[in-house]
């Protein structure tokens, strides 16, 4: 937040104060300011809590709410002490339960005795009798207007409202008691209804922050500071097409839109770069693939709320236009009563903004004209570098891999493979057994008369053939994992013990062929499943501190997890960054304290990881999960993940490069892999 203020206000932040709710819910900023400026940290409060945000409907959810409400806060005016931003909700309501929800909001804001910047509130309509009190019409439908009245009161405004058909039914509004629950959750949502009225991140925090400086004017000594000098207006700007989505549904899916929107917001502050978020939804079964999928470049208000779009089946829909009536009216009271107005020169921002939808070959065919960069983000869903392909045939450039090495490392065992000769240097492999998945499909699909003997008898031969092959019992005498070869593939990481267990593996990966869950046009013969022993690590737990402790009870266990991340032009150019420790919980760290992983050892590991970098033929960057030894720092590789996880500034990429002797942000680090892909192009 401060560093936000320091550009945004034009003074220097030497303290910001947040203070909260009993229940957490509402912040109330505090400030006293000094000295200079520094420019170049605009977004860095709204970057901050990218990924932590709770987009989904959580308890409120749970309770039934229909409409969620941010109401913003301002001292400027004493006519309105507060503004309701425009109403979130799945459908579309009239103008009159609009304007209704809004002023309930505004008034619940008042009452409440502390929330003086602004809250978020959900509520529902109930029905009622035309006589009830605060009964409002429901189906008056809204129209559109022009703009000319705008201006106008907003009294007036309001009671500018027409229906096309008499009101059969009344509602009423009702507000939660309290504002959404959780710091991260309200600010997420305001600043996804804010977007939706033109407002983006950073306009909003300097609002809250001039809002408060003006509030504490008479206690707080306020110095002004010298303006920042003006950036760059160079008119070549680099364009970027920040590409993320993919044909998957779920969980993956989730994490690459919101990787998608961290980059965008974080390449938006880049005054260079003019940037694009493109969403890809799976291509039609009839159609050449991923080369017809569809690309929809989306305006800012549809990329800032990622979770919308964790369906493959939910494609971005053109607004109806009606809806704008309310958007201008809450836009034109913005721009009266707020401390600052809503950006006109900004295309992204426009509220009136809609999506544009190509394939995406053509959409790679217009980058390549353009000389634009496309940012993988994460597509899910094409493992085996088919859009690093596409991306090569059009001429485009990109950012990451080549297509033979994402190719290979998305493959685990082609990657163990590839890493067989790195014995003498300190790396390996668990050794592997793929198994085709119609190979163990078929274990779960064989019928005999003797009530499905046949099918036991077959999973268990497969057991045994895939037990001795990994290296007989002794080897595997702690189980086995099992793991899809690929992203892409359906089922998640489990350990089996018997033969019983492989054929309940088998079952729930038929059931998911049987009901569809593989994506379509998904090679199943030769997509399969990885199978390797059980390696017993030492489980590792991160404090609240941040400090890395062994459990105690593996104390004589001299092997964690680590994930370390290897970045440069080429192979031969390759440097890695510090290693994180992966605790039991999935979260992962650095050992600042050098307790668990010595000075030495990270010396040792961090060069081994750059000849695995060289030995897969990685370009830009790239995400390497091993096992390292405490001792002397050898390397069993799990696999490499050539599009790391980039869904926020706390992912193990941003934290280790920040983490270097010469540190380097995430605005850094997404410009010199830019660069990096120009080099490429050119070379």
């Amino acid at each position: 937040m401060a560093a936000c203020v320091n550009a945004r206000v034009g003074a220097r932040c030497e303290a910001v104060v947040v203070a909260r709710g009993d229940d957490g819910a509402w912040a109330d900023c505090a400030l006293a300011t000094t000295g200079d400026a520094r420019a170049g940290r605009a977004r860095a409060a709204a970057r901050a809590t990218s990924r932590d945000f709770d987009d989904g409907d959580g308890d409120e959810g749970a309770a039934g709410f229909d409409f969620y409400v941010t109401t913003l806060s301002t001292t400027r005016s004493r006519k309105r002490p507060c503004v309701a931003l425009d109403v979130e909700s799945t459908t579309r309501y009239p103008r009159l339960v609009a304007a209704a929800i809004r002023a309930r909001a505004e008034a619940a804001f008042a009452d409440a005795a502390g929330s003086r910047d602004f809250d978020v509130r959900g509520g529902r309509l109930v029905s009622c009798a035309a006589s009830d009190e605060g009964a409002v019409a429901y189906d008056g439908v809204e129209e559109d207007e022009d703009d000319a009245d705008e201006d106008e009161d907003e009294d007036e405004d309001e009671a500018a409202t027409s229906t096309s058909a008499p009101a059969t039914s009344f509602v009423r509004v009702e507000l939660s008691d309290s504002p959404v629950s959780g710091t991260a959750r309200a600010w997420s949502k305001m600043f996804v209804h804010a977007a939706a009225v033109g407002l983006s991140m950073e306009s909003v925090i300097e609002h809250l922050v001039k809002n408060a400086t003006s509030r504490e004017a008479s206690t707080r000594k306020i110095v002004a500071a010298p303006a920042p000098a003006p950036a760059s207006t160079s008119s070549a700007s680099m364009r970027v097409y920040v590409l993320f989505g993919g044909a998957a549904s779920g969980g993956d899916r989730l994490s690459s839109c919101y990787a998608g929107r961290n980059l965008y917001l974080t390449l938006r502050n880049i005054p260079t770069i003019d940037v694009t978020p493109v969403l890809l939804m799976p291509p039609a079964a009839n159609s050449n693939g991923l080369v017809d999928a569809p690309a929809w470049r989306l305006p800012y208000a549809f990329a800032v709320n990622p979770a919308q779009w964790s369906s493959a089946d939910v494609p971005p829909r053109m607004p109806d236009l009606g809806r704008f009536a309310t958007a201008r009216r809450v836009r034109a009271e913005l721009e009266k009563y707020l401390w600052i107005s809503p950006p006109r020169d900004d295309a992204a921002l426009a509220f009136d903004a809609t999506p544009r939808v190509s394939r995406l070959g053509a959409l790679l065919s217009l980058a390549a004209s353009e000389g634009a960069i496309v940012f993988n983000a994460g597509v899910v869903g094409e493992p085996d570098g088919s859009l690093q392909q596409l991306c090569v045939s059009s001429g485009a450039a990109y950012t990451g891999c080549g297509p033979l090495a994402s190719r290979v490392c998305a493959d685990k065992a082609a990657t163990s493979k590839a890493l067989g000769n790195m014995r003498d240097v300190g790396v390996g492999c668990l050794n592997k057994r793929f198994v085709p998945t119609a190979t163990l499909v078929s274990k779960a699909t064989e019928e005999s008369g003797w009530g499905g003997r046949a099918r036991a008898e077959s999973a268990k031969r497969l057991w045994l053939d895939v037990v001795g092959s990994l290296g007989g019992a002794s080897a595997t005498a702690r189980g086995v994992i099992v793991k899809p070869v690929t992203k892409s593939s359906f089922g998640g990481v489990r350990r089996l013990m018997n033969d019983n267990d492989m054929l309940a593996y088998a079952e729930s990966i038929a059931a998911a062929m049987a009901s569809g869950q593989f994506p379509e046009g998904t090679n199943l013969a030769a997509r399969g499943y990885v199978f390797e022993p059980f390696f017993d690590a030492a489980e590792v737990s991160i404090r609240g501190d941040g400090e890395i402790v062994l459990d105690p009870d593996d104390g004589s266990k001299r092997w964690i997890e680590i994930e370390i991340v290897v970045f440069g032009d080429k192979p031969g150019k390759l440097h890695a960054f510090t290693p994180s420790v992966r605790a039991r919980d999935g979260r992962s760290a650095i050992d600042k304290s050098k307790l668990v992983l010595s000075e030495r050892v990270v010396g040792l590991v961090r060069e081994r990881a750059r000849r695995v970098g060289d030995a897969l033929q990685v370009e830009g960057y790239a995400k390497v999960n091993a096992f390292a030894n405490l001792d002397n720092g050898e390397m069993i590789v799990i696999d490499v993940d050539t599009v790391p996880n980039m869904s926020s500034p706390s992912a193990p990429l941003f934290e280790q490069a920040l983490a270097e002797d010469s540190p380097v942000d995430a605005e850094t680090f997404c410009a010199r892999a830019l660069s990096l892909a120009l080099v490429r192009r050119f070379r």
